[in-house]
Parts: C-alpha cells; sequence; structure tokens
C-alpha cells in the first residue's frame, strides 16, 4: 500500500513522467488490478490496494498536458471495459470503471470533442456488456455474483442513462454536429437493447432463463420510463423521424414476451407490467390538452400528433389478437 502510494503521487507531481511513460504506467495497472483480483473471494468488493488504483485512474487526467494523452486515456479505459469468464472476480472494477467514466463526462473533465469522438465506441462497450445476458456462461457469473445488488449488465444500462440525460440536456453543448451525434448513439443503443427477443433465450438454462426475464422486464421499465421522462422532454429540435422513432420504441414494449407462456414459478402476474406501462404512456402522451410547462406545450402537441397514429395502430392490433384468441378458445372443449 505505502509502496503505491509512493509511486502514484510520484507520477501525479510529475507531468513530464505521464506524458513519456503513459504506456508503461497503464499496463502496470493492467497487471496490478489483474494479480489482485486472483487474490479475491467477493468480486463485489473492491480490495483497499483496488481503491487505491481506481482512485489513481479517477485523478490521472489532472496531469495531462495535450489531447493525445486523453485519447490513451480514454481506450486505456474502454479496456477495461471488459467481462470474462476467465476473470470473473473483475465486475466490481468495472462497475467502477463504468463510474469513473460516467463522472469524467458529466463532471465535464474531459474535453467535449473526446466525448465527441469516442461516445460511440462507449456506448457500443455499454451495448456488448447488457447483451452478455444471452451468454449462458457469462450471465450465470454475473447474476451469482450480484446476490444482493443488481447484476452488471442491469448496472451498465444505469450508467447509460446517466450520460445520456446529462449529455442531451441542452445546456451541454451548443455544437450542433455534436447534438446531432448523441441523439444518434443514444437512439442505436436503446433500439438494440430494449424489449429481449425470445430466441435470445434459448441459449439460457431454464432457471437462468427465468431470472434473466426477471430482470430484463425491469431493465426495459427502466428505458421505457427514460424515453418518456427524458428523451421526449428533451427533444426540442431534434427531427421528426427521432420523435416517430422514440414513439415506436414506446410502441415497441406493448409487443413484449408474454411471460405466462414461460410457466415462471413465484412471479405473480406481471405479464402486462411492461405492455401496460407502455400503453399507458401511449396514452398519455396523445393527450396534448395534459398540464405541463409552457415552453414544453408545443413539443407535446407535435409529439401527441405522432402518438395518435400510433396508439390507433396498437388498438386495431390487440383487437384483432384478441378476436383471433376467443375464435381458437371457442374450438377447444372445457375440461370435464
Amino acid at each position: 500500500m505505502n509502496t503505491l502510494n509512493v509511486m502514484f503521487s510520484a507520477i501525479m507531481k510529475d507531468t513530464i513522467l505521464i506524458s513519456k511513460y503513459q504506456s508503461s504506467v497503464y499496463n502496470l495497472i493492467k497487471n496490478l488490478l489483474k494479480s489482485l483480483r486472483a487474490t479475491k473471494n467477493n468480486p463485489l468488493q473492491l480490495l483497499p490496494e483496488e481503491k487505491l488504483i481506481l482512485n489513481f485512474i479517477s485523478r490521472l487526467h489532472k496531469t495531462f498536458t495535450n489531447i493525445e494523452l486523453y485519447y490513451s486515456y480514454i481506450e486505456f479505459l474502454f479496456g477495461l471495459l471488459k467481462f470474462s469468464i476467465d476473470d470473473i472476480n473483475s465486475d466490481g472494477t468495472i462497475r467502477a470503471i463504468a463510474s469513473i467514466i460516467g463522472d469524467l463526462i458529466i463532471k465535464c473533465s474531459i474535453p467535449e470533442s473526446i466525448v465527441k469522438d469516442t461516445l460511440k465506441k462507449l456506448f457500443k462497450k455499454f451495448e456488448e456488456m447488457v447483451e452478455l445476458r444471452f451468454n449462458n456462461a457469462v450471465c450465470k457469473v454475473m447474476m451469482e455474483n450480484a446476490k444482493d445488488v443488481q447484476p452488471l449488465w442491469f448496472e451498465i444500462c444505469e450508467y447509460f442513462i446517466s450520460i445520456s440525460t446529462f449529455l442531451i440536456d441542452p445546456k451541454a453543448t451548443t455544437d450542433p454536429e455534436f447534438n446531432q451525434l448523441k441523439w444518434k448513439c443514444i437512439m442505436e443503443f436503446v433500439k438494440n437493447v430494449l424489449v429481449i427477443r425470445e430466441t435470445s433465450l434459448y441459449y439460457l438454462e431454464r432457471p437462468l432463463m427465468e431470472q434473466v426475464v426477471k430482470k430484463s422486464q425491469e431493465f426495459d421499465i427502466k428505458l421505457i420510463t427514460f424515453i418518456y421522462k427524458v428523451l421526449l422532454r428533451n427533444s426540442k429540435g431534434v427531427s421528426d423521424n427521432i420523435l416517430k422513432e422514440l414513439v415506436a420504441l414506446i410502441d415497441c414494449g406493448c409487443t413484449a414476451i408474454n411471460i405466462s407462456r414461460f410457466n415462471f414459478s413465484s412471479y405473480g402476474n406481471p405479464e402486462n407490467t411492461l405492455a401496460k406501462l407502455s400503453l399507458d404512456t401511449l396514452l398519455d402522451l396523445c393527450n396534448s390538452k395534459a398540464n405541463c410547462e409552457p415552453d414544453f406545450k408545443a413539443l407535446k402537441e407535435k409529439i401527441s400528433n405522432i402518438t395518435t397514429l400510433t396508439l390507433v395502430n396498437r388498438c386495431k392490433e390487440m383487437f384483432h389478437s384478441y378476436k383471433a384468441d376467443e375464435k381458437r378458445s371457442g374450438r377447444v372443449p372445457l375440461p370435464r
């Protein structure tokens, strides 16, 4: 511990040192973290030495004297966002690194140009982490690690929401090109991970499938709420196509997997939870006369016009499905 303290203090004081030996410092940190993880019993618990190293990582950007150092730093952080079945104790480290990246962006600790150039890659990294819920071996470890907390892939979604909420604030940037880019990156992430595909579940063992579906319902509800309360409310100035895509994503929640088909145990009656929230949200968005702030009124009316047609089509589909179900049930004899 003392040796690490002395070494990190020396690096923080000497800006030339980090500039000249940045690659060596990063390799040293990676090797230190890996060796420490090998001694852990609890993947989520950070050892005192790990906390010291992570604290050093979070402050390292303060020594940078040129833009290239920032780029190397971000690449180094992205490289630590990797969960492997061969390194299951990395769970807690990955959560800490995601938190550091979020703080760097939200507290404007790195230049906007760096965020602009690396945002797509960051959200792609997050997406890869979320998709691990469909990898049977990896997801099994993740769920076992997270007995009293949310699994890693779920927490990554929360970091995505925090970062995105900051970025779409109109005060965050005045760069129109960056505004366009961040909306594109946010939309890609949400479209790719929202509402699990039934075919993806077939790679999972039965007990694990139940856990993943339950957590994924919570996950999707978070994203639908994020679209409704954050993205749509901050969509002033975005194209009509983006507004339509946002409404379509909420509508997508209405077609969520009917959990009752899987006969999952001890889950109450959740099959309509996500679908009900999505339908209620569409209904609310259609109400253009609802009380809202004056500066949101014009946008609310535009969203209402877009949503009304979507809701009508959704209701039509629901009635057709109900009618088809009624016909099928009429052909099945009642049990004796």
